[in-house]
């Protein structure tokens, strides 16, 4: 008896101690790979006191007409109120747009390809916009009181050079090397004093010009050029071996004008030609009348030229008589 109590003592202490070990282990083994499961499947109370609102689709601001910008074009036998018309203008309009316009604008001498800009709000006029000069523009309002608004676009100033070879007229070869009818006029004016441009003249001259020019920054569809020809500063002839050169100055007064570089001025009393590119028809002296048919003193000069010719007046005066089939009459 003795010896079996013996035997089963160490084998229940050894039972015990293998019981006793196995739950540790296996928590030690299971605990940190069921951790996460039971993190998910216990939802925290933030998330629980969160609440499901259905999606809404967003509100849309409601739209309006926007302004409308259009630029028309003034066709051959047009007016400039009928171009309007279509754009809800009514007869009380017209005449306000009329007034308001003038004088800068005449609307019933408006030139063939005249660009207007209108704005059409809600398919009725919103304003127009026309152009007076270069770069400068007229506006009318024409919601609620009728406004009218006069500005300008922005410009840089420059100045332009050309160096042409004559190889007919003076104004002919000028035009085609795209000098400006401004500069053109000018630079013949100054040169009329002391030269003959229908006996002077020849191939293989050349004139040398420097003058300013305005170029225009802002471009809105009514620009009818984008450069405007100033004040011509330089100009030097080269006529059959004789050098002219000639420089503007700028003064108050009677001071300013065309100088040689050795202080005379380029101003006579008289032109040679008042006109470029003529021919002269009649001297000066006795000649049989074309119309009365006797001999009688023809006492001055007359120049045939083609219609369009620039005319200029042969020296400074005041005009007493003009019209049909006279060209210039001044008392000096």
């Amino acid at each position: 008896m003795k010896y079996h109590l013996m035997i089963a003592i160490p084998v229940g202490m050894v039972l015990s101690t293998l019981v006793s070990d196995l739950p540790e282990q296996t928590a030690a083994k299971s605990g940190p790979m069921c951790t996460p499961a039971v993190a998910q499947a216990e939802p925290s109370s933030e998330q629980t006191s969160e609440k499901v609102v259905p999606l809404q689709a967003p509100v849309e601001p409601e739209q309006t007409s926007p302004i409308e910008h259009k630029l028309l074009t003034l066709s051959a036998g047009q007016s400039f109120i009928a171009i309007l018309k279509p754009f809800g203008l009514s007869d009380r309009q017209a005449y306000k747009l009329q007034k308001l316009m003038a004088p800068e604008v005449d609307l019933s001498k408006l030139p063939v390809g005249q660009k207007v800009k209108i704005e059409v709000f809600e398919g009725q006029l919103h304003s127009v916009t026309v152009a007076t000069g270069f770069a400068q523009r007229l506006s009318i309002s024409m919601t609620g009181e009728w406004q009218k608004r006069r500005y300008q676009l922005d410009t840089r100033p420059a100045q332009a050079v050309h160096d042409v070879a004559i190889t007919q007229s003076l104004y002919e070869s000028l035009i085609a090397d795209s000098v400006p009818l401004d500069v053109v006029n000018q630079s013949i004016t100054v040169f009329s004093h002391f030269v003959d441009f229908q006996r002077e003249i020849h191939r293989g001259d050349a004139l040398t010009l420097m003058y300013d020019k305005a170029i225009l920054m802002t471009k809105d569809g009514l620009e009818q050029q984008l450069e405007q020809a100033g004040q011509l500063h330089f100009a030097r002839l080269q006529n059959q071996g004789e050098d002219l050169a000639v420089y503007h100055h700028d003064a108050e007064g009677a001071q300013s004008g065309f100088y040689f570089a050795d202080g005379r001025p380029a101003q006579s009393f008289l032109l040679k030609t008042p006109l470029n590119g003529a021919r002269l028809s009649s001297k000066f002296g006795n000649r049989k009348h074309p119309i009365l048919g006797y001999t009688r003193l023809h006492a001055g000069l007359d120049f045939g030229a083609p219609v369009g010719t620039p005319i200029f007046a042969a020296g400074n005066g005041t005009i007493k008589k003009a019209g049909w089939g006279v060209a210039l009459v001044t008392g000096l």
